[in-house]
Formats: C-alpha cells, structure tokens, sequence
C-alpha cells in the first residue's frame, strides 16, 4: 500500500469519527434538552394547577363567609398575574387574545372604569394598562381607555 493511499484512508477516517462524534453529540444534546423541557412544563403545570386550586378555594370560602367584596378584590388580583402576562404574548411572535378572551378583558376594562379598582404594584399596573392598549383596537367605542376613572 502507498503511502498517499494510507494518508487518503486516515483523511476518511478521520472525517467518519468526526461526523458520527457531531451526531452522537447532536442527539444527545438534544435529548437533554427535550428531557429538561419536558420536567419543566410538567414542574409548571403542577404548580400552577396548585395554585389556580388555591386561589379558588379562597375565593369560594370568601363568598361562603358573606364577604363577596374580599373574593371580587381576590379575583382581581389574580386576573392581573393573567393580563400582564399579555404584553409578553403580544411581543413573542405576535400571540393575540382569541375573540372571547378579548371580549372578556372588554368587559373588565369596562368594570374597572366603573370600580376605580387599579393593581398598586407600578408594574403590575403598567402591564395590565399595556393588555388593555392592546385589546383597544377591537373598535368598541365604549371600551374604557387606560387612565380613565369615573
């Protein structure tokens, strides 16, 4: 055998190991990353499935126990953890609210016009006037507009 023949047969070689060690590290990259997402949103889930469970039973206990005001005040807060989160939606690939969570955060801005009720928390507040902002276009003309009050 030459001696270009043996270099030629360790070049091939040499390329073979190097793309199948790229694969091998491919796959198992990728397996580590389907895996730790997959704990992830299942963590998520569970805690958030806690949580939703929490907060209802809290707000159902308030409402047997005559003090519907706490429940409403409870539920508020609650839907802001959701409304600010909008904005982030909006940003990240353009999501939008469906038709009936539009109509939804619609009648809530309307209730919060009539209510005074705003989050305290400065960001919290911002976030949710951005919801709002981006709900306005719907074109109804009696949806209350961020900074409005009674």
């Amino acid at each position: 055998m030459c001696v270009v023949q043996k270099r030629r047969t360790s070049i091939v070689v040499a390329a073979i190991a190097a793309f199948a060690g790229l694969v091998v590290g491919a796959l198992g990259a990728s397996w580590f990353w389907v895996d730790f997402n997959a704990r992830f949103n299942s963590y998520y889930l569970v805690k958030a499935t806690e949580a939703a469970i929490v907060v209802k039973v809290g707000v159902l206990e308030q409402f047997r126990a005559g003090r519907p005001e706490d429940a409403i005040k409870a539920l508020e807060i609650w839907l802001d953890g959701d409304l600010a989160g909008v904005p982030a939606l909006a940003r990240v690939g353009g999501t939008t609210l469906g038709e009936n969570a539009r109509r939804a955060v619609e009648i809530e801005m309307r209730a919060r016009r009539v209510s005074g009720y705003e989050p305290q928390h400065p960001i919290v507040h911002a976030a949710v006037q951005k919801a709002f902002t981006l709900v306005q276009g719907s074109g109804d003309p009696d949806v209350a507009r961020p900074g409005d009050h009674p």
